[in-house]
């Protein structure tokens, strides 16, 4: 196996985000917990989604008074949304990969999945215009 593989597995395996992996909806059986993640992730998209957009608003209304571009901070906004898209989508893309559980998601690539999200909009409203 590769070294740098086999370094990131382990910090993968030893991650709370692992040991966490069942905890969004525990005592399930796996069809009931897959869709209990699903329902989750949409509800929590959606409110990421109000997360920035109450930013964008903010930014729209406010942002003259600090000085900003608001096209241009539109954009920043856009452009680091994306970028976070495509990091949460790798980044738990790998945790499946460290388990070798094929394409289907498991515990540990929703529960990144859904920590990831959580992140995001606590991110975002503690540094964005709310």
């Amino acid at each position: 196996m590769n070294p740098i593989k086999a370094v990131a597995i382990a910090t993968l395996l030893m991650s709370p985000a692992i040991v966490l992996a069942e905890n969004y909806c525990p005592n399930m059986d796996a069809e009931k917990r897959l869709e209990c993640w699903s329902r989750l992730a949409d509800q929590k998209e959606r409110f990421l989604k109000g997360v920035i957009a109450t930013s964008k608003y903010r930014a729209e209304t406010n942002g003259k008074s600090y000085g900003l571009d608001i096209a241009e901070t539109l954009r920043l906004i856009n452009n680091s949304q994306q970028a976070w898209e495509e990091y949460a989508k790798q980044e738990c893309a790998l945790q499946r990969e460290a388990v070798g559980s094929g394409t289907d998601r498991n515990p540990q690539e929703m529960n990144c999945y859904l920590a990831k999200l959580d992140e995001r909009i606590l991110e975002i409203q503690k540094n964005w215009p709310q």
